[in-house]
């Protein structure tokens, strides 16, 4: 039986998202300082 790999992708972009928005409502403050210098690093 074949696998419908775009419902799987489509479940892993809705976690994504969600986790993303998780993130986005976050303060600042409750990430460590060397995930914040990181993210400066990337950006």
């Amino acid at each position: 039986m074949a696998y419908d790999t775009r419902n799987i992708q489509d479940d892993r972009d809705e976690e994504s998202m969600q986790l993303l928005k998780k993130i986005a409502d976050m303060e600042i403050d409750d990430f460590p300082s060397h995930i914040i210098e990181e993210i400066k690093n990337t950006w």
